[in-house]
């Protein structure tokens, strides 16, 4: 072999190692497309993220999430509905082996993990995909925080659920 081939044969195998790093597995990057998709203007309206935090930043966003508010807007598990159903909706499923953390990995959390970040400089909330807690992000995904006015359905369950004592 030449040095020639052996150089094009290197570079072909880092590129295919580079792309698969970035594109992470299958069931991250459902995950990720499946907890972004609650940033589409049309979900965040009838989120009550902005009826709790009408000037509400990334880190609001965030904390929402991850509140007993914020979780019972999660998509739904695999298995909860089927293809048709999601399809139907414009909904994707959160895969059975991904969980989610805030802000950085959890190290107590085994297996392929989502974390979700804020960047309030910039409006904008992180997801990183992790194949293990301990390993650089598989996937990086950043999506805008937008602005929208929350419908008045999404009002009317804040205010219920705040009344009966759920947090957010």
């Amino acid at each position: 072999m030449t040095i020639k081939t052996i150089s094009i044969a290197a570079l072909l195998f880092w590129l295919s190692a580079c792309s698969q790093s970035e594109t992470g597995s299958p069931a991250l990057q459902q995950a990720i497309n499946a907890s972004a998709d609650m940033l589409l203007a049309q979900n965040l309206s009838r989120s009550a993220f902005y009826a709790a935090y009408p000037d509400g930043k990334a880190s609001d966003y965030v904390h929402y999430y991850f509140s007993a508010m914020g979780t019972a807007e999660w998509a739904p598990q695999e298995g909860e509905f089927s293809a048709d159903e999601l399809k139907s909706a414009h909904i994707s499923s959160i895969p059975d082996n991904v969980r989610f953390t805030p802000n950085q990995p959890a190290a107590d959390v085994p297996g392929m993990q989502v974390v979700i970040k804020a960047d309030d400089a910039r409006a904008v909330i992180i997801f990183e995909g992790y194949q293990t807690a301990s390993e650089k992000p598989a996937l990086v995904v950043e999506k805008p925080l937008i602005k929208v006015e929350p419908s008045e359905f999404a009002r009317t369950i804040f205010l219920s659920n705040r009344d009966m004592g759920i947090g957010y």
